[in-house]
């Protein structure tokens, strides 16, 4: 194991982000546990991912399944990619649940300091819920701002409940 890779395992250790049973692995655990080519911003991806997505895996008390139970259930296994996995390389779609009572109107969102905004139609949804076709857009790791707007003649009243974003694959 690399002086790199090590720190981060005591960093995350000593953050509480390791499961408890970490400080008693063997030295054979161990290896495989430090022995991958993922980046260090993967594997702390990964322990954030798990703790917001699935929190009731890592408490499993079946140690058998505690961290790979997502894997038969949601999460794609053996990536040969990871470069390319990395939750900052990748695009999301944007939907919105609205109400309208006007035909065509339009929702402009702009994530961070895009030069072009996505355009989303509202559906007429004559005053009742409904989803907004999905549109892409571009995220960073970290903190974004989604700037909306609406620009046009004919601008009616929108009320939006929610944004949903999806990973685009």
């Amino acid at each position: 194991m690399n002086r790199q890779r090590y720190l981060h395992f005591e960093q995350a250790f000593l953050a509480g982000e390791l499961d408890p049973g970490f400080k008693n692995l063997s030295v054979w655990d161990y290896r495989f546990v430090s022995n991958g080519n993922e980046t260090d911003e993967i594997l702390a991806w990964g322990r954030e991912m798990l703790r917001n997505y699935y929190p009731d895996h890592i408490t499993n008390p079946d140690y058998r399944w505690r961290y790979v139970e997502s894997v038969k259930t949601d999460v794609k296994y053996g990536s040969k990619d990871q470069v390319n996995d990395l939750p900052s390389l990748h695009g999301y779609a944007i939907s919105a649940r609205v109400v309208t009572v006007s035909p065509d109107q339009h929702l402009l969102v702009a994530a961070n300091e895009a030069q072009q905004p996505a355009d989303i139609a509202a559906p007429y949804t004559i005053g009742k819920w409904d989803k907004t076709p999905p549109v892409e857009v571009s995220l960073v790791k970290g903190r974004n701002v989604l700037h909306c707007s609406r620009e046009g003649e004919n601008i009616k009243g929108m009320t939006i409940k929610d944004f949903t974003l999806t990973p685009v694959k």
